[in-house]
């Protein structure tokens, strides 16, 4: 249960920085979602024995319900990468947008400057969180062990 609630709550940060700010992030990882305790401290457990967030979409709303010892906010963090023009979508990625090695999605590895900005991106690193979350490891660990940055390349970034 927590990691499905802490999964819609990064699913839901970047739908809503997307919708409202036209926000592509383009560094979705763990260590880029801050954790703040969703439980209030004048409230007792015996009193409200859950902790209950609700997010809405539309007409829709969703009622994440956790247990106060582990009831989290996740928060979105770490816009250094990040783009909030939607005019941007479609035109080729740019140095900036290229970060964490382990979290870059395929085509910009493999098409480079010619891979195309948009959401995508942020889908795949969010799979990744979910698979790191699900799993407890991180995505690549075992084949990036031995993996160095070539140093003209190194040189360039």
């Amino acid at each position: 249960g927590d990691c499905r609630n802490l999964l819609f709550q990064m699913a839901f940060a970047l739908h809503v920085a997307g919708d409202r700010f036209g926000l592509k992030h383009y560094d979705v990882k763990l260590l880029n979602f801050f954790l703040q305790s969703a439980k209030d401290p004048t409230i007792t457990g015996k009193e409200h024995p859950h902790v209950v967030l609700r997010y809405g979409v539309g007409s829709h709303i969703f009622r994440l319900r956790m247990h106060p010892a582990s009831a989290h906010i996740a928060k979105l963090a770490d816009y250094g990468t990040s783009v909030t023009r939607t005019d941007t979508d479609g035109q080729p990625v740019s140095l900036g947008q290229f970060t964490t090695l382990e979290n870059t999605p395929p085509d910009f590895l493999i098409l480079g400057n010619a891979a195309e900005q948009g959401y995508g991106h942020d889908c795949f690193g969010l799979g990744l969180c979910m698979l790191h979350l699900f799993t407890g490891h991180g995505p690549y660990e075992e084949i990036l062990d031995e993996v160095v940055c070539p140093a003209n390349l190194k040189g360039k970034l």
